[in-house]
């Protein structure tokens, strides 16, 4: 298994058409982009350390944003992966999906939470760079920052074990006060607002909003309510 791995890094990186063969195995599993995903993992995850690649993490990115199908682990992993990748250019890619699955209502934010929770924890994406991703993301649209805000306060109750994961509370804290909402922190994060830490500093700036009525907060749940007129199934 780990030959197959490392061979499919290779062939991601200095492949020749890899991003005609991703373009073709996407139309093949259209209704199905979970094993689009799954067979091209060790594309996307490659990005997380190589500044090479020879395009199949985009051509992935750009199929998982145009689905129609309800994506799961696999697919959230791999976005996940490309939104910590080395490369600015990817981690663009990364953000404008993460923006059009919220655009259209496909995006999960407990899923996708639960799937950044366990690779940062695993060490597998890193902190900072998502962060960069994510704050792209949340400034495409309205909605799609609500998104973001909601992938966030899933993420906190791994923070305080991260490297950086005050710069996720921090995040997370300008994305609630512009939305208006207040955030419950954790049990397990009470003890860490104490002191002069990134991460307690950021604590505490968050458990202080309170709940008020905001523009984009309003603009946001028109583009939501928008969307259920559009598809209410």
């Amino acid at each position: 298994v780990a030959g197959e791995y490392q061979r499919r890094i290779e062939e991601a990186q200095y492949g020749t058409g890899m991003e005609l063969v991703v373009q073709w195995y996407a139309w093949l599993t259209q209704n199905t982009p979970d094993v689009l995903a799954a067979q091209f993992a060790p594309a996307c995850f490659a990005v997380v350390y190589e500044t090479q690649s020879a395009g199949a993490d985009v051509q992935v990115l750009r199929a998982l944003a145009d689905t129609h199908s309800v994506l799961g682990a696999p697919s959230y992993c791999a976005i996940a992966a490309c939104a910590s990748a080395r490369q600015e250019q990817v981690r663009a890619h990364a953000a404008e999906c993460i923006a059009a699955l919220a655009g259209r209502g496909m995006l999960d934010p407990d899923a996708f939470s639960a799937e950044l929770s366990w690779l940062l924890s695993h060490q597998y994406v890193q902190a900072q760079r998502l962060v960069c991703t994510l704050t792209d993301a949340a400034s495409i649209s309205p909605l799609a920052g609500w998104r973001v805000c909601q992938v966030l306060q899933g993420l906190l109750p791994v923070v305080g074990e991260l490297n950086r994961g005050g710069a996720l509370v921090q995040l997370l804290a300008q994305l609630a006060g512009e939305y208006g909402v207040s955030v419950e922190i954790p049990e397990v994060l009470r003890l860490k607002m104490k002191g002069s830490t990134v991460l307690a500093k950021n604590l505490r700036a968050l458990s202080a909003l309170s709940p008020h009525p905001t523009e984009l907060a309003r603009q946001a749940q028109e583009q939501a309510l928008t969307i259920l007129k559009t598809n209410p199934s």
